[in-house]
Protein backbone atom coordinates (compact mmCIF):
# COMPACT_ATOMS: atom_id res chain seq x y z
CA UNK A 1 0.00 0.00 0.00
CA UNK A 2 2.90 2.48 0.85
CA UNK A 3 4.43 1.44 -2.83
CA UNK A 4 0.94 2.43 -4.06
CA UNK A 5 0.78 5.61 -2.09
CA UNK A 6 4.03 6.93 -2.81
CA UNK A 7 4.00 6.16 -6.54
CA UNK A 8 1.11 8.13 -6.84
CA UNK A 9 2.38 11.20 -4.88
CA UNK A 10 5.10 11.15 -7.26
CA UNK A 11 2.49 10.88 -10.09
CA UNK A 12 0.82 14.23 -9.21
CA UNK A 13 4.47 15.75 -8.64
CA UNK A 14 5.02 14.90 -12.28
CA UNK A 15 1.78 16.09 -13.58
CA UNK A 16 2.27 19.29 -12.04
CA UNK A 17 5.56 20.04 -13.54
CA UNK A 18 4.04 18.74 -17.05
CA UNK A 19 1.64 21.63 -16.47
CA UNK A 20 4.10 23.92 -15.66
CA UNK A 21 6.43 23.16 -18.27
CA UNK A 22 3.37 23.48 -20.95
CA UNK A 23 2.46 26.64 -19.51
CA UNK A 24 5.74 28.73 -20.22
CA UNK A 25 6.00 30.31 -23.18
CA UNK A 26 9.29 30.49 -25.42
CA UNK A 27 10.71 34.15 -24.07
CA UNK A 28 10.70 32.74 -20.44
CA UNK A 29 13.41 30.98 -18.84
CA UNK A 30 15.00 27.34 -20.62
CA UNK A 31 12.88 24.62 -18.64
CA UNK A 32 15.95 22.69 -18.28
CA UNK A 33 15.79 21.96 -14.65
CA UNK A 34 12.16 21.14 -14.87
CA UNK A 35 12.81 18.77 -17.62
CA UNK A 36 15.22 17.44 -15.53
CA UNK A 37 13.07 16.86 -11.83
CA UNK A 38 10.67 15.49 -14.99
CA UNK A 39 12.77 13.20 -15.73
CA UNK A 40 13.69 12.12 -11.98
CA UNK A 41 9.86 11.66 -11.15
CA UNK A 42 9.22 9.64 -13.88
CA UNK A 43 12.22 7.51 -13.12
CA UNK A 44 11.17 7.21 -9.23
CA UNK A 45 7.61 5.98 -10.37
CA UNK A 46 9.40 2.89 -12.49
CA UNK A 47 11.54 2.24 -9.29
CA UNK A 48 7.98 2.14 -7.60
CA UNK A 49 6.46 -0.31 -10.29
CA UNK A 50 9.34 -2.56 -10.10
CA UNK A 51 9.82 -2.44 -6.06
CA UNK A 52 7.74 -5.86 -6.35
CA UNK A 53 9.71 -6.96 -9.44
CA UNK A 54 12.95 -6.78 -6.65
CA UNK A 55 10.92 -8.60 -4.08
CA UNK A 56 9.94 -11.77 -6.10
CA UNK A 57 13.40 -12.00 -7.41
CA UNK A 58 14.67 -11.56 -3.81
CA UNK A 59 12.55 -14.28 -3.10
CA UNK A 60 12.65 -16.38 -5.72
CA UNK A 61 8.87 -16.61 -6.64
CA UNK A 62 9.19 -14.08 -10.31
CA UNK A 63 8.43 -15.93 -13.15
CA UNK A 64 9.65 -14.77 -16.28
CA UNK A 65 7.30 -13.23 -19.27
CA UNK A 66 8.80 -12.40 -22.70
CA UNK A 67 7.00 -10.37 -24.87
CA UNK A 68 7.41 -8.69 -28.07
CA UNK A 69 9.01 -5.08 -26.87
CA UNK A 70 9.15 -1.89 -29.42
CA UNK A 71 13.15 -1.73 -29.16
CA UNK A 72 13.44 2.14 -30.07
CA UNK A 73 10.07 3.31 -27.70
CA UNK A 74 11.44 1.11 -24.84
CA UNK A 75 15.08 2.83 -24.92
CA UNK A 76 14.06 6.44 -25.74
CA UNK A 77 11.49 6.03 -22.77
CA UNK A 78 13.82 4.72 -20.60
CA UNK A 79 16.56 7.64 -21.16
CA UNK A 80 14.01 10.22 -21.78
CA UNK A 81 15.84 13.89 -20.86
CA UNK A 82 19.12 12.13 -19.84
CA UNK A 83 21.05 10.94 -22.21
CA UNK A 84 21.43 10.38 -25.72
CA UNK A 85 20.37 7.54 -27.33
CA UNK A 86 21.51 6.24 -30.72
CA UNK A 87 19.91 3.40 -31.77
CA UNK A 88 21.45 1.97 -35.51
CA UNK A 89 19.52 1.81 -38.46
CA UNK A 90 19.09 -1.61 -38.24
CA UNK A 91 17.24 -1.91 -34.56
CA UNK A 92 14.64 1.17 -35.75
CA UNK A 93 11.31 -0.88 -35.94
CA UNK A 94 12.52 -4.24 -34.50
CA UNK A 95 10.43 -5.68 -31.55
CA UNK A 96 12.23 -8.48 -29.74
CA UNK A 97 10.59 -11.12 -26.90
CA UNK A 98 12.09 -10.67 -23.43
CA UNK A 99 11.57 -9.58 -20.34
CA UNK A 100 10.51 -5.76 -20.41
CA UNK A 101 10.78 -5.64 -16.78
CA UNK A 102 13.99 -7.49 -16.06
CA UNK A 103 15.68 -5.21 -18.68
CA UNK A 104 14.63 -2.22 -17.03
CA UNK A 105 15.53 -2.73 -13.39
CA UNK A 106 19.11 -3.45 -15.20
CA UNK A 107 19.14 -0.73 -17.48
CA UNK A 108 17.51 1.73 -14.62
CA UNK A 109 20.24 0.24 -12.25
CA UNK A 110 23.03 1.14 -14.71
CA UNK A 111 21.40 4.78 -15.69
CA UNK A 112 21.56 5.50 -11.84
CA UNK A 113 24.97 4.07 -11.45
CA UNK A 114 26.40 6.60 -13.82
CA UNK A 115 24.12 9.62 -12.25
CA UNK A 116 26.14 9.03 -9.21
CA UNK A 117 29.83 7.87 -10.42
CA UNK A 118 30.14 9.97 -13.13
CA UNK A 119 27.93 13.45 -15.08
CA UNK A 120 24.75 11.57 -16.46
CA UNK A 121 24.78 14.04 -19.06
CA UNK A 122 27.47 12.32 -20.61
CA UNK A 123 26.08 9.26 -20.83
CA UNK A 124 25.51 7.40 -24.23
CA UNK A 125 23.79 4.45 -25.11
CA UNK A 126 23.92 2.86 -28.63
CA UNK A 127 21.43 -0.17 -29.64
CA UNK A 128 22.11 -2.55 -32.70
CA UNK A 129 19.99 -5.63 -33.38
CA UNK A 130 22.25 -8.22 -34.97
CA UNK A 131 20.20 -10.83 -36.76
CA UNK A 132 21.98 -13.47 -37.09
CA UNK A 133 22.70 -14.07 -33.69
CA UNK A 134 18.72 -12.46 -32.77
CA UNK A 135 20.98 -10.45 -29.99
CA UNK A 136 20.07 -6.68 -29.58
CA UNK A 137 23.65 -5.16 -27.99
CA UNK A 138 23.00 -2.11 -26.13
CA UNK A 139 26.05 -0.50 -25.09
CA UNK A 140 26.45 2.51 -22.56
CA UNK A 141 29.45 4.84 -22.64
CA UNK A 142 29.84 7.40 -20.12
CA UNK A 143 32.49 10.07 -19.45
CA UNK A 144 33.84 10.75 -16.01
CA UNK A 145 33.20 13.94 -15.16
CA UNK A 146 36.60 14.47 -13.77
CA UNK A 147 37.77 13.39 -17.11
CA UNK A 148 37.86 16.15 -20.22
Amino acid sequence: MLNHILKNSIAGAASLVELEVQERTVSEEPHDLLDSALGELHSAISWCVSRQVMIDLSSGTYLTTHSPVGVTKFLTGLFSGTTSVDIKDSTQHVDIAFDEKLARLALENAKTNAKHHGDGNLLEVCAEFHEQGKMLHIQMLLRHRCLP
